[in-house]
């Protein structure tokens, strides 16, 4: 998927839908899985524009000179750890009773809830599960601190309730740490990529914290 989203940037950088023209800047946004990937593309054109890795599609200084060209990257309740090992994985799985935590990704039973999230990562890196669990390339939130501090200003927004709740604060923090632009904004009793829910989940009733975060969204890839 890394390989796949340096090989959409690249043409997205050089393409409109007018045809072949240069880009003056790219924004880049993702949610839940699709937000992991953000960044861990950006780790790795930050892999290669500092020859760490070499690849034949893209040189050093044409990864560098893209990079430069990604002023801001959002993401909305994004999969940086995909180890699953964050404290919210535990602390927000979904209870029937009290009607609290993530519906989204739980079942209401930790034993299972395990299980289920050990799926998608076993799927994604097949044989190198589970070794490469932690390789910054799937879970940027492990990349190091001198790539971290070369990433473009970032907004995240997440929901109080959300499993992967963990992967957006920590990794915020692992952002600021390093010396990074990054700002998460955390909305009361949400969960796992609550804005897609919008509407009001078929009730007819909109989601305020949903819109809000979508506006929230745009207002800082416009500013």
């Amino acid at each position: 998927a890394v390989d796949d989203a340096v090989t959409a940037l690249c043409w997205l950088a050089g393409n409109t839908a007018h045809g072949r023209s240069e880009a003056a800047e790219v924004v880049l946004l993702g949610d839940s899985a699709g937000g992991g990937l953000v960044y861990a593309l950006l780790v790795k054109l930050t892999m290669i524009a500092q020859a760490d890795v070499k690849d034949s599609r893209i040189t050093s200084s044409a990864a560098a000179a893209l990079l430069a060209k990604v002023t801001k990257t959002a993401a909305m309740s994004p999969w940086t750890d995909i180890s699953c090992t964050g404290p919210s994985y535990e602390a927000n799985v979904w209870k029937s009773a009290s009607r609290t935590g993530d519906p989204i990704f739980s079942t209401g039973n930790l034993a299972e809830d395990n299980e289920l999230f050990k799926e998608d990562p076993r799927d994604y890196l097949g044989d190198a599960y589970p070794g490469e669990l932690k390789n910054p390339l799937a879970s940027p939130m492990f990349a190091p601190t001198a790539i971290l501090k070369q990433m473009p200003p970032t907004l995240i927004v997440a929901g109080t309730a959300e499993v992967m709740l963990s992967d957006s604060t920590v990794f915020t923090e692992r952002l600021r740490e390093a010396g990074a632009e990054a700002t998460c904004v955390v909305y009361d009793k949400m969960w796992h990529v609550f804005p897609m829910f919008s509407e009001g989940c078929g009730s007819g009733t909109p989601i305020q914290a949903a819109s809000d975060a979508y506006q929230a969204v745009t207002d800082f890839l416009k500013s």
